[in-house]
């Protein structure tokens, strides 16, 4: 491989018997070693995400970051790169929808949940090409592994939820006959929730973590993978169409200084998906903070 050229016959095995394409790219600094099996189940590191999309452009005039179609190189979309302030007022205000959204009845949540599952379920196709444009899954497996998965949950949690959280009683044994006392257990929705997503499954996953936050009485702020701003975009877009109220949901795009900026005070838990190195970074950050991280 000479001079950092990738040739048009060469061909990338990423494990499961899937093999990409990568057409000829110039001046790769990185393809020495970027010919990878990464086999399944193996986390982003692996494999040299450079290779398959080439460098990601970012303006940094405009705090853009670039989606690039992983099978034919080709920019899809920008997505901006919110920064640190932007997030902080978005946590702000997600806390001030909060003290609405956490009142409202359990009917009204499950209501905006209904219509954004029925969103979901007429607009398949559509959602299926966009996971599939910008990840790089094939419209079959996006619909089978992403959006199905979803309309699947969301009516399953619809259903369940309210059953779910009902108060548990507790068994204090002996002290509840000698002392007269009585425990139970109580759930209540604890504030804002952040949710840091992965590139891989960039629809479902966010997507379980958003229903099951929302229905219980959270706000979200989600910061999609770099990669698949797009979808996180899209996301955003479905819940408008269900008319779910202002800043219940906010999805912040952006790069690692962005998800950086979500774990400050004011998130009260971070859902995160992703790399063990990342992960471990997180919960160095949150722990400053008593942020819980899952």
């Amino acid at each position: 491989m000479p001079n950092g050229q990738v040739y048009s016959n060469e061909m990338v095995n990423i494990g499961r018997g899937v093999i990409y394409y990568v057409p000829p790219i110039s001046n790769h600094a990185t393809l020495e070693n970027s010919v990878t099996n990464i086999g399944f189940g193996l986390e982003k590191e692996s494999i040299d995400m450079a290779l398959l999309q080439q460098e990601k452009p970012t303006s940094t005039e405009n705090k853009t970051l670039c989606s690039i179609n992983p099978a034919t190189l080709e920019v899809i979309g920008e997505a901006r790169i919110w920064t640190q302030e932007e997030v902080t007022e978005a946590i702000q205000k997600a806390k001030k929808a909060f003290y609405t959204w956490s009142r409202s009845p359990y009917s009204a949540r499950t209501e905006y949940l209904r219509k954004a599952q029925t969103y979901i379920y007429n607009n398949m196709d559509a959602i299926a090409a966009r996971i599939s444009e910008e990840n790089g899954k094939t419209l079959t497996e996006a619909v089978a592994a992403e959006v199905l998965p979803v309309v699947e949950l969301m009516g399953y949690f619809i259903k369940n939820t309210q059953r779910l959280l009902e108060d548990e009683k507790l068994n204090l044994g002996h002290w509840e006959v000698f002392l007269g006392k009585k425990s139970s257990l109580h759930f209540q929705p604890l504030g804002v929730i952040g949710i840091i997503s992965p590139w891989n499954y960039p629809f479902s996953i966010p997507m379980a973590d958003i229903v099951m936050s929302l229905l219980v009485g959270n706000t979200v702020i989600v910061k999609p993978s770099e990669h698949t701003p797009l979808v996180g975009l899209l996301i955003e877009e479905i819940f408008k169409e269900a008319g779910l109220p202002d800043y219940v949901l906010t999805i912040a795009t952006g790069d690692g200084s962005t998800g950086a900026a979500l774990i400050q005070p004011g998130i009260e838990k971070i859902l995160f998906t992703g790399s063990v190195r990342t992960g471990k970074t997180i919960m160095r950050n949150a722990a400053e903070y008593l942020i819980p991280v899952v």
